[in-house]
């Protein structure tokens, strides 16, 4: 696996492998958002998130599950009416999705490496 220059390349290694596990994406870059780009949410981004805990012994005290990640869309049939009205929708462009706040796989590097969730609070809705 190729990090961005200057990473400790066993940490990193450690970050994608979990990631992989999580999400069964076998492409993932240092900008890869977790939900956005990678697709996990609900239970699987909670795991993701609890073992990056445990394995890198990372103080959560900034991470909020909720400003994140979504519920897990596949088995919530509300999560489902809710995407097919707010897909007829935006046609009329009247639809708001509900937006998350990115995080990264250099996101979970650095939580690895400072083991302490970085603050997110600063960066934009998507």
């Amino acid at each position: 696996m190729v990090g961005p220059p200057g990473v400790d390349k066993s940490t990193y290694d450690r970050i994608v492998l979990l990631v992989e596990k999580h999400t069964g994406r076998k492409t993932i870059n240092p900008d890869s958002r977790i939900q956005h780009d990678l697709g996990a949410d609900g239970q699987d981004a909670y795991d993701l998130m609890v073992e990056l805990q445990d394995k890198f012994d990372v103080d959560m005290t900034n991470f909020v599950f909720d400003r994140h990640f979504g519920p897990e869309a596949a088995w919530n049939p509300f999560v489902w009416i809710y995407w097919m009205i707010c897909e007829r929708e935006k046609l009329n462009k009247n639809c708001t999705a509900v937006k998350a706040i990115p995080v990264t796989v250099m996101d979970l590097y650095d939580a690895a490496k400072t083991r302490k969730f970085p603050d997110l609070s600063n960066r934009e809705p998507e």
